[in-house]
């Protein structure tokens, strides 16, 4: 049976391509904030106490007036997994289009200078002054809802997709994926459903993962660039 060509390769960020699983929680933590308002916030969250909207709403608060450079020096410190660099510049090389979907800020997929595409949660600065307001672009629990909204927009099957994530989060598009892989997963139910793990997190080790499951780079058709 002839191999679909792989179309896009799909990562989440947070704890996938850095060793943080969370970009708020660490913020917050940076700014002594995470106990007293950021954990009652995910609590009162995760308690149906309110929405995802109010949520965010009150954690964006919590960076109001802060220096868009203060809070992009502190992301910047993030530590990234081991081989990240090696394995992007592959599907790059390979011309196969990277998409960085993340439940985060994209003040941390901004720090990574490829030419991919990438959704993430978005704090407003004026002034490079955090007004304390976010825009929300995938809630928790809507990355099946935003990646099957991206692949219509550029007509890609979703069995033409690799996934690679580490959380419950990353469950629903690693169902849907050609290939998926889980790195260092924090739910066993991850594991279970990626076709592989990968426990070490060193993610230069994931060209070759996907040549061994019958995946080559002469497979790959940019549809970016029709």
């Amino acid at each position: 049976m002839q191999m679909k060509p792989i179309k896009l390769a799909v990562f989440d960020v947070d704890g996938t391509l850095t060793t943080e699983s969370s970009v708020w929680e660490y913020l917050l933590k940076c700014l002594d904030k995470w106990d007293t308002h950021g954990k009652p916030n995910l609590d009162g969250y995760m308690n149906g106490l309110f929405d995802y909207e109010e949520f965010a709403r009150r954690d964006a608060l919590l960076y109001k007036d802060l220096s868009f450079d203060y809070l992009d020096g502190l992301v910047g410190k993030i530590t990234r997994r081991a081989g990240v660099d090696d394995c992007l510049d592959w599907f790059v090389r390979e011309d196969i289009p990277i998409l960085l979907l993340s439940t985060g800020l994209s003040i941390l997929l901004d720090q990574f200078n490829y030419p991919v595409s990438k959704i993430a949660n978005e704090l407003e600065f004026i002034n490079k002054k955090c007004t304390g307001k976010v825009k929300i672009n995938i809630a928790m629990n809507e990355k099946l809802k935003i990646l099957t909204g991206f692949l219509n927009a550029h007509q890609i099957n979703a069995g033409e997709t690799v996934v690679v994530g580490d959380s419950f989060g990353d469950l629903d598009i690693m169902k849907i994926a050609r290939y998926s892989i889980a790195v260092c997963p924090n739910d066993q139910a991850v594991a279970e459903v990626a076709d592989y793990t990968l426990d070490d997190g060193e993610l230069s080790k994931i060209p070759e993962i996907l040549k061994k499951a019958g995946l080559s780079p002469n497979f790959q058709h940019s549809v970016f660039n029709e």
